[in-house]
């Protein structure tokens, strides 16, 4: 199947690399998060990072639904962060973790970790009440220039 290149997304994702920020992209369902994700681990790896440094999850695919409870997936997560270098986490559909703002600020409080998530944005406000004041993050979207969660309840 034929990729649709991001040019603009992966701009946005390439100017927030190696910051504190947890980058958040935002969209409707099926409208290419997933694929933004993939092409920026492509950039990734083609500018000198190593596979071993990248850590990609899917919480849809049912293979990883034990690490839905935030327990596994922080013990199945944090062995595998590089002390040395960056490692980039990617979540994708992050709404499925339980209690997944705690696990994703603790992770990014590690030095070595650039963390990234997908989420549908009405999904991580409603079911899971993701307050804008509980993470440091920027969203990536051009649709939603910015997603207040108290405007959609």
């Amino acid at each position: 199947m034929k990729r649709i290149e991001r040019h603009n997304y992966l701009q946005k994702l390439i100017a927030f690399k190696d910051k504190k920020l947890i980058k958040v992209i935002t969209g409707i369902r099926r409208c290419g998060k997933s694929t933004i994700m993939e092409i920026y681990r492509d950039w990734l790896i083609a500018h000198g990072v190593m596979q071993e440094q990248i850590i990609y999850l899917n919480f849809e695919d049912y293979d990883y639904f034990e690490l839905r409870d935030p327990r596994k997936l922080y013990s199945y997560v944090k062995p595998l962060i590089q002390q040395d270098k960056m490692t980039y986490i990617f979540f994708d559909e992050i709404q499925h973790v339980t209690d997944f703002p705690d696990i994703i600020n603790s992770l990014n409080l590690k030095p070595t970790v650039d963390l990234y998530v997908t989420a549908f944005p009405l999904l991580l406000c409603v079911e899971r009440g993701w307050q804008d004041e509980r993470i440091r993050s920027i969203i990536i979207n051009d649709r939603i220039r910015h997603f207040d969660c108290h405007n959609h309840v």
